[in-house]
């Protein structure tokens, strides 16, 4: 039986990143020992926020709950937690705080904390992709401060 050895990288509460190559119909995920020689975990991780970057087209979304989403193309929706620019720009469009959760690979949402019907119609719908999709990550929510552009554990549903 092989040895798994992935790059993993502990990001925030019960989150970790993987790194994956894309070889066009599918993605493979990084071993430690195919990571370019001289190369660290730090200039990994900034190889792959450029490359997120570059050639992963990020939309703000509205959504049918009053909130925001993100639009990835399928894949690195919950990637964008990782992107200092997107955030920037939620901040500015939100002009608050916000509740966020990333129920699933494909999925982060995000609702005004100000409003408790909003952040409850959130959760009901992440919950039920949690409970009932596909390639699920945390129940854990986040707290996006928009004044200090920083996260911070919420809750969880």
């Amino acid at each position: 039986m092989p040895v798994v050895n992935l790059v993993l990288r502990d990001f925030m509460a019960d989150l970790r990143i993987t790194f994956a190559v894309d070889e066009g119909d599918r993605f493979t995920l990084l071993q430690r020992d195919d990571m370019p020689e001289g190369m660290d975990d730090d200039a990994l991780y900034a190889l792959a926020k450029k490359n997120l970057t570059e050639q992963v087209e990020f939309t703000l979304s509205g959504t049918n709950y009053g909130g925001y989403g993100i639009l990835a193309g399928g894949d690195h929706e919950a990637a964008a937690l990782c992107l200092d620019f997107i955030w920037d720009a939620v901040a500015k469009q939100a002009g608050e705080d916000l509740v966020v959760a990333v129920p699933a690979k494909d999925c982060l949402f995000m609702a005004l904390a100000s409003d408790p019907g909003q952040v409850e119609a959130m959760i009901e719908i992440s919950r039920d992709i949690f409970e009932h999709g596909e390639r699920t990550l945390t129940r854990t929510l986040f707290l996006f401060q928009a004044d200090a552009r920083a996260f911070s554990v919420y809750g969880a549903f």
